[in-house]
C-alpha cells in the first residue's frame, strides 16, 4: 500500500497539467477565459477607484521589493529559467483579422505583425517547450476592426511549478541579501 502512495506521488508531481487560458477582443470588449469560466467580465467586478486606492495602499508595502526586482535581477532569473529542463509544455494559436482605414497602413502593419512574429517565438521557446506555435493574421483592406483571439494550453506539472518557485525565490532571496546592507557610513553598515 505503501508503495502505492509512493508511486501516485510521483505520478501527481510528473504528469503535466493542461490550463487552457482564452483571450478575445472584439468590438471593442474583451473577455478572457480559463477553461470554460469567463474570468473578465466578471459580473462581480468592484467599483475600480475602491480596487485602486487598495492597490496605492499595497503599493506602500512593496517598495522594498522593488529595489531588489532591479535589472540584474530579472535578467538572472530569465536565463535560469531559460537554462532549466524542467519547462511546461505549450500549444499557442493567435490570429488576428484587422484592419485600418488606409490601405497602405494595414499593409504596413501587416508586415511589422509577421516581423515581430520570429523574435516572440524564441522568447516562448526560451520559458516553454512549444509544441504547436500558430500565428495568423488576416488584414482587411477595404474597413476598419479589429479582432483579436488567443488560445493557449499550457501543460505544467507541479514538480516544474516547484522548480520554477525554488529558481525564483532564491536569486530574490539572494538580491535581497545584497541589497540589505547597501550605504556603507563612518565605518559601519547602514540597512537601506
Amino acid at each position: 500500500m505503501k508503495l502505492f502512495i509512493i508511486f501516485l506521488i510521483v505520478l501527481l508531481l510528473f504528469i503535466p497539467i493542461p490550463l487552457k487560458i482564452y483571450v478575445c477582443y472584439e468590438n471593442n470588449k474583451i473577455i478572457i477565459k480559463f477553461y470554460k469560466v469567463t474570468l473578465y467580465p466578471s459580473k462581480h467586478l468592484k467599483d475600480m477607484s475602491k480596487v485602486y486606492s487598495k492597490a496605492k495602499e499595497k503599493n506602500k508595502l512593496t517598495t522594498d521589493f522593488k529595489k531588489i526586482f532591479d535589472k540584474h535581477t530579472i535578467q538572472e532569473i530569465f536565463h535560469r529559467l531559460c537554462k532549466s529542463k524542467l519547462k511546461p509544455r505549450l500549444k499557442l494559436d493567435f490570429n488576428i483579422d484587422y484592419g485600418f482605414e488606409d490601405a497602405a497602413l494595414t499593409g504596413l502593419s501587416y508586415g511589422i505583425l509577421n516581423s515581430i512574429f520570429a523574435p516572440l517565438q524564441h522568447i516562448l521557446c526560451s520559458f516553454f517547450k512549444v509544441k504547436k506555435l500558430q500565428f495568423n493574421a488576416l488584414p482587411d483592406f477595404n474597413g476598419s476592426k479589429l479582432n483579436l483571439e488567443i488560445k493557449s494550453i499550457i501543460s505544467i506539472s507541479i514538480a516544474q511549478i516547484i522548480n520554477m518557485s525554488f529558481i525564483i525565490g532564491f536569486i530574490l532571496f539572494k538580491a535581497y541579501k545584497k541589497h540589505k546592507y547597501v550605504h556603507k557610513t563612518k565605518g559601519k553598515f547602514k540597512e537601506a
